[in-house]
C-alpha cells in the first residue's frame, strides 16, 4: 500500500512539475517595428485597431499611476526599444530650447 502511495506522489509531483515548465514558456509572438510594449501589463501592442483600442482603455483605466506611462516601450526598426516618456521628455526640452533661441 505504501508502495503505491509513494508512485502516486511520484506522479503528481511530476505532472506538476510538467505543467509548471510549460505555463512558463512564454510565446513570444515577432514584434515588429511600432510596436508599443508596456512592461508593467507585460502587454505588446500592435498597429491593429482593436490593439488600439485596448491601448487607449489601458491608458484610461490606469491615467490615476503616474508611474504607468513610464513603462511604454517602441520598438523601432533599427532593434532598440525606446521608452516613450524618456523620449517625449527629451523632445520637449529641445523645443524649449529652439524657442529660448528665437527669443
Amino acid at each position: 500500500m505504501e508502495r503505491v502511495i509513494e508512485l502516486r506522489r511520484r506522479v503528481v509531483a511530476i505532472v506538476l512539475l510538467l505543467i509548471m515548465a510549460i505555463s512558463n514558456l512564454a510565446y513570444t509572438a515577432p514584434i515588429e517595428p511600432g510596436y508599443i510594449i508596456h512592461t508593467g501589463l507585460k502587454k505588446i501592442y500592435t498597429n491593429s485597431t482593436a490593439d488600439k483600442v485596448e491601448l487607449s482603455q489601458d491608458i484610461l483605466r490606469n491615467s490615476h499611476d503616474p508611474n504607468f506611462v513610464r513603462q511604454f516601450y517602441r520598438f523601432t526598426e533599427d532593434g532598440k526599444y525606446i521608452n516613450l516618456a524618456k523620449e517625449e521628455e527629451e523632445q520637449l526640452k529641445f523645443l524649449a530650447e529652439l524657442i529660448k533661441e528665437k527669443v
